[in-house]
């Protein structure tokens, strides 16, 4: 697989140190990372990463004249560094090399499956019922008091990249190693959240390919925290991300509590195929070369490693807030308004096609009131019977914007809109309910009605229907 010339010439500067020999020979009368050389004369120049529509963007008005040869777009606010032959040669050369290896890593304790593309694997035991979302925060002691709730089937934990990897090649298990030891002696299944994107570790993504954005939602939103955000398509940041899916898979892939693995990758805040997307973000992913295609490439090079590697999961795609939370540029770099929903559709469609009867879908955003997400739930309803579906409510029940009422009406009024049945007369697989209603004393009568919902007999689950545009309520 070959570096894209326009997505990926910012990965370069920092990964020229992994290119073979025959390849840096190219470059070597230049000096070491000539589009790194260039990148940093555009900074020393007054270009800076975010700065396309003010002119002085490190790669709209900087870069890519300097390397493609072309002029400055007209609203270019400064001139360009002079910058010598060698080095932009070499620079252009450097785009032909294959993608750089990940870092390092010693073997793991298990033998990592081989990969092959496509739908592999047999649909494991279907999963269902009232699942419990524990939260693990950096530096504390995961609480594991939800797998004695009677009411709750699963287990659905939440957890950063860093957190475990901190330090490339020397992961830390201790965490997951504890939950699928309670899950196996609770006889509980487990759905595995590892979020990467902003939380990964800083060692595996190229500083110069990423870019600083305001967490979009989440506690970090709550606080006004703006973060590093590595590109999506970035290779080093994929070529690493998977290497840590592949060990991830060799220490808990045979676990039969194991039933549900979050895609993940080319994602943000959490495993939710959404981005920041405010008016000022739109500018820093133009300014990044960011498009709605190289986006759904993103996935569709993500997804069929993580369906080979984890043969004996459901893998599912989730969802969040919004009708249009993933950001929508065209080819020509112009943003797309309207769009609604229809990039998850496309990475929808190439999940249903790479996973095949493993696939899952989730919407992490259920609550107890008609609002502005129905679209999106209305979509997870529809696909039930045909692939695993599942919700996760909001917050708690006492959270913003959940619903009126008390937290045990709250959480009933998102129970029963969860639960609703499509045409063919089947609802979702599982809904999963925060930690903290789960321990919560004055909520038990409520959770047993949930648990309740889905120990009716199963509906027939139809065949697969042909796929037909969703209009506005797309996914």
């Amino acid at each position: 697989m070959r570096l894209s010339w326009r997505s990926g010439w910012l990965g370069l500067a920092a990964a020229a140190l992994w290119l073979p020999f025959s390849a840096a020979a190219t470059a070597a009368h230049a000096g070491p990372n000539p589009c790194g050389r260039i990148v940093d004369a555009c900074r020393s120049a007054g270009f800076v990463e975010g700065g396309g529509q003010t002119g002085n963007g490190v790669v709209k008005d900087c870069l890519d004249p300097i390397v493609e040869r072309t002029p400055q777009p007209a609203g270019a606010s400064r001139r360009l560094p002079h910058v010598d032959a060698a080095t932009v040669s070499a620079c252009r050369a450097a785009k032909e090399t294959p993608r750089p290896t990940p870092t390092p890593r010693p073997e793991p304790m298990m033998a990592v499956r081989t990969r092959a593309i496509g739908p592999s694997g047999t649909p494991p035991r279907r999963p269902g019922g009232l699942v419990a979302v524990l939260t693990y925060n950096s530096g504390q002691t995961l609480s594991l008091a939800a797998f004695d709730n009677p009411n709750i089937s699963g287990v659905a934990l939440q957890i950063h990249w860093s957190d475990i990897e901190p330090t490339a090649g020397d992961p830390q298990w201790a965490t997951l190693d504890a939950l699928f030891a309670r899950a196996s002696a609770t006889g509980k299944w487990v759905q595995l959240f590892i979020f990467p994107g902003f939380f990964s570790p800083s060692w595996a993504y190229p500083a110069s390919d990423s870019a600083v954005f305001p967490l979009q939602y989440g506690p970090g939103h709550k606080r006004g925290e703006a973060l590093p955000l590595p590109m999506p398509w970035d290779a080093t940041y994929q070529a690493n991300w998977l290497a840590f899916m592949q060990l991830v898979a060799a220490r808990y892939g045979d676990n039969p509590a194991f039933a549900i693995m979050g895609a993940a990758g080319p994602t943000s805040v959490s495993d939710e195929t959404t981005e920041p997307n405010t008016s000022a973000d739109q500018s820093t992913w133009q300014s990044m070369g960011y498009t709605q295609t190289k986006y759904v490439n993103a996935w569709s090079a993500v997804l069929p490693a993580l369906a080979a590697d984890f043969p004996n999961q459901y893998l599912s795609i989730e969802g969040g807030a919004g009708t249009n939370s993933i950001v929508d540029i065209d080819a020509s770099g112009a943003i797309v308004k309207n769009a609604k929903l229809g990039t998850k559709q496309q990475i929808v469609d190439t999940a249903t096609t790479v996973i095949g009867a493993r696939l899952g879908l989730q919407n992490s955003n259920l609550d107890g009131s008609a609002g502005d997400d129905e679209p999106n739930t209305d979509y997870v309803i529809s696909y039930a019977g045909k692939a695993l579906t599942g919700f996760q409510l909001r917050s708690s029940a006492a959270g913003t914007g959940m619903g009126v009422g008390t937290p045990a009406q709250v959480l009933k009024a998102a129970l029963d809109n969860g639960i609703r049945t499509n045409p063919s007369g089947a609802h979702v697989d599982y809904i999963e309910v925060y930690d903290k209603d789960v321990e919560d004393a004055a909520l038990q009568t409520t959770l047993a009605y949930g648990a309740s919902l889905f120990k009716a007999p199963a509906p027939t689950h139809p065949p697969p229907l042909p796929h037909t545009p969703c209009g506005t309520h797309c996914y």
